[in-house]
């Protein structure tokens, strides 16, 4: 595996933060795009879409393929640099990354990376004692 020149500053940082969070709602909306746009396809009974449709789709689409992917490196790179999980709970987030349904990346990003950030800053927070 190549190893990236992202120092853990980065990753643990209020911008990454945010743009991973606009990563994963991309990815959700990925999700729902698909699945939505399958389902619509099913019950219309046509295999394929219209040409304008076909090109409205494939504009948002753009958007959440890219932020979709953006999620899915930087979450691969959290797994393998930063999670200090359970081997149990990493073998399992290993196959949640793996999959093929961008909506798991995001599940990720919340349930794990978010829970990482909040440890992070809860030790970096010095402690306010009773006198000061």
């Amino acid at each position: 595996m190549m190893i990236l020149p992202i120092p853990r500053s980065w990753i643990l940082s209020r911008t990454a933060e945010r743009i991973y969070l606009y990563c994963a709602i991309l990815s959700m909306a990925l999700s729902g795009t698909w699945i939505g746009t399958r389902a619509a396809q099913i019950f219309a009974g046509k295999p394929t879409l219209s040409p304008g449709t076909a090109t409205a789709l494939l504009l948002i689409l753009f958007a959440e393929v890219v932020g979709a992917a953006l999620l899915w490196v930087a979450m691969q790179y959290f797994w393998f640099g930063f999670d200090h999980s359970s081997w149990l709970m990493r073998a399992f987030w290993f196959l949640v990354l793996w999959s093929v349904l961008p909506l798991f990346w995001a599940l990720y990003y919340f349930f794990v990376y978010r829970k990482e950030l909040g440890a992070q800053r809860m030790r970096s927070t010095p402690a306010i004692g009773p006198h000061g």
